[in-house]
């Protein structure tokens, strides 16, 4: 999910001390526990479990103030909200990424997902 960050920058263009996690996928390891129990009990069509894994995640982010990598928790959690079919709560978790952390961050790939599917979603025929 994270693996965008270092797309775009060339490896020798950057400070090595201070850029080096861009090669890295981080992610906090609660916030990676709760995404891992979504995905599972999606894959087992539980509903209610799922939610659960989702309303956790979100509690995490909102209470937990030594989260580490709060942008990709946003990201997995945006992520979560595309798998539901939820665009608007998606748009915000990714749009709060972006405001953490502006440059190499994958909320601008799955901005451009979402955009696609909408454009593709809305197709018409040319009025001419």
């Amino acid at each position: 999910m994270e693996m965008y960050r270092s797309i775009g920058t060339h490896p020798m263009s950057r400070d090595v001390e201070l850029h080096s996690w861009y090669d890295w996928c981080l992610v906090d390891s609660l916030i990676c526990l709760h995404f891992f129990q979504y995905m599972n009990f999606s894959k087992q069509r539980k509903k209610r479990h799922k939610q659960v894994a989702m309303d956790n995640m979100i509690h995490v982010i909102r209470t937990e103030p030594s989260i580490c990598h709060r942008d990709t928790a946003f990201n997995i959690l945006g992520y979560s909200f595309m798998q539901e079919n939820k665009p608007i709560n998606a748009f915000i978790c990714f749009a709060q990424s972006l405001k953490i952390c502006p440059h190499h961050n994958a909320a601008k790939l799955y901005l451009g997902i979402m955009h696609r599917r909408v454009i593709g979603s809305q197709r018409r025929p040319l009025p001419y």
